[in-house]
């Protein structure tokens, strides 16, 4: 076999290899890994500080920390404080919908709740939150009911957004988050089980995708200039189409994978 061919082949495994090394790597640190448990409990957040404006505005989820069974459902308070100056308040509660989920969300003062299909850093879903606020303080804005659907997770369940003034001046405000714990995650065998659907996801959608089209690609530029610029012998040429073809294959088998592992999470709930 010539170097060339050689060449070839070692990419090939060093696709599937990193696909592996990349893919185990995200699912560990995305997926599995229980979100942000290095911060126990309630987790104090500090905006971006506003020279212009004196206030500082308190947004909470009480209680705090919550233990919850399988199938068992809590309701948490989102309330406001030292919110004289607030106007327009605009929130966005993170939660993993892998282990929770929300039964309701009801509120007094006429606010606006919406999911968002943007994502924080650690893939959870949002939920939008958004209203006028004139002469609201120092009470509860939300109810907010979760059901856990899993036991022995971690989900953490917190806001970020923006608070402003009548003259539209952000606000300095501290942001609190909570920690929801399902179940007992020590002593739960389904916290550490492997998830074949989410690993396939995330190795195939993240890492196997990307990497096989670059591949491609890579070889049909080489195909089309490699007569004139690289001088490839034409048997020589059968590994290319070989090349581009495996690339296809794996990108036809990662978007299968993805689809497949989508409506299998859809149907399951």
């Amino acid at each position: 076999m010539t170097s060339w061919k050689k060449a070839v082949l070692i990419s090939l495994g060093a696709i599937l290899l990193i696909s592996f090394i990349l893919g185990s790597y995200l699912y560990n640190g995305i997926i599995e890994r229980p979100i942000v448990s290095e911060l126990p409990g309630a987790i104090t957040k500090v905006a971006t500080v506003n020279e212009s404006s004196p206030y500082y505005v308190g947004v909470e989820i009480k209680p705090d920390v919550i233990e919850m069974d399988v199938n068992e459902t809590e309701t948490v308070n989102i309330n406001i404080l030292n919110a004289e100056n607030v106007h327009e308040l605009l929130l966005y509660l993170a939660y993993n919908d892998r282990y929770i989920e929300i039964v309701s969300i009801s509120s007094d003062y006429g606010l606006n709740f919406s999911k968002s299909w943007a994502y924080d850093h650690y893939a959870l879903p949002l939920i939008k939150i958004e209203g006028k606020l004139d002469g609201v303080n120092n009470t509860t804005l939300a109810k907010i009911t979760f059901r856990s659907t899993s036991d022995g997770k971690t989900a953490l369940s917190f806001f970020n957004g923006e608070l402003y003034d009548a003259e539209g001046r952000k606000l300095n405000h501290i942001l609190h988050s909570a920690e929801i714990i399902i179940g007992n995650p020590e002593l739960s065998e389904e916290s550490k089980s492997f998830d074949p659907i989410n690993f396939a996801m995330v190795t195939f959608g993240y890492v196997t995708l990307p990497l096989a089209i670059i591949y491609g690609l890579v070889f049909a530029i080489v195909f089309a200039i490699g007569k004139v610029i690289l001088r490839i012998k034409k048997s020589d040429r059968g590994i290319i189409y070989y090349c581009i073809a495996i690339s296809l294959l794996l990108s036809l088998i990662a978007y299968l994978t993805i689809l497949i592992g989508l409506y299998s999470l859809l149907v399951g709930g």
